[in-house]
């Protein structure tokens, strides 16, 4: 058989696959390719077909756990499989300890509450006014606490001041331009329609 790269067409993929239903894969050899692939980064063009791939495909009724429930022993085997498992440097969201960083003189009670009052106690993500009886959480937008300037400084509720820890490259830029549209009196609640920046417009 002639050796190259072969490109795998629709029908030869159905055929491999029907060729293989039935013939399960032995956890010994499920184990050794799972250690082979350990330390190999897939390629953004393969991570970006996965997830076209997997977008929506196992949502409501079509999800292999749709309607069914951990029992309590299964939940408490959950939790204490994660005891420990992310913390400090094996967990994903790790910065090098930024969080336990003291604040400045300048981080008072007065300097929150001028934000969230600039800010007209109102969420600058989801746009909520109800943040369930509790104070709206003043965030820094480059996520340098020690940098308290007012455009710096913006209010969240506390659900979008949990989610804005994950891809901070994204929301700092995203922010910068908000803080950017609140000085010059323009709100919006949709991202392609915020103002760029002076520094972006030039």
């Amino acid at each position: 058989m002639p050796r190259g790269i072969y490109v795998r067409t629709k029908e030869s993929n159905e055929k491999r696959s029907k060729t293989l239903l039935g013939h399960p894969v032995a956890e010994e050899t499920r184990s050794n390719i799972a250690k082979a692939k350990i330390g190999i980064p897939r390629p953004k063009k393969v991570r970006k077909q996965i997830s076209k791939t997997l977008t929506g495909r196992y949502k409501g009724e079509d999800s292999p756990h749709y309607g069914k429930h951990p029992s309590k022993k299964t939940r408490e085997l959950m939790r204490l499989a994660k005891i420990g498992k992310y913390i400090k440097e094996n967990n994903p969201n790790w910065k090098g300890g930024k969080s336990f960083e003291d604040y400045p003189i300048e981080w008072s009670t007065l300097l929150k509450e001028s934000i969230r009052e600039r800010d007209h106690y109102t969420c600058q993500k989801c746009f909520t006014t109800d943040n369930k009886g509790q104070a709206f959480i003043v965030h820094h937008i480059d996520y340098n606490k020690k940098n308290c300037d007012p455009s710096n400084l913006i209010a969240l509720c506390r659900s979008c001041n949990a989610k804005v820890n994950f891809n901070r490259e994204h929301w700092t830029k995203y922010f910068v331009k908000k803080i950017f549209c609140l000085d010059t009196g323009h709100r919006t609640n949709n991202p392609s329609q915020i103002q760029k920046t002076p520094s972006e417009r030039s």
